[in-house]
């Protein structure tokens, strides 16, 4: 766990957080992305991992240019 994050509290924002704010490309990719792609390889059904994945990753399409 981040302690200087819990020590910030209420005032914390996740990281992914501030990049969609910022209109910034998230970590979604390296990190649900990979999970995804694995748990399709093996055939393993992660659905709110894949719904999670594609809503980031709409958003992340609508950043305007």
């Amino acid at each position: 766990m981040n302690v200087l994050a819990t020590r910030r509290g209420n005032a914390h924002y996740p990281s992914m957080l501030e990049d969609v704010e910022a209109g910034r490309p998230t970590e979604i990719e390296l990190i649900t992305g990979a999970l995804v792609r694995e748990a399709d390889r093996h055939a393993v059904p992660v659905p709110l991992n894949t719904a999670l994945y594609r809503l980031v990753k709409a958003k992340e399409a609508g950043y305007s240019s």
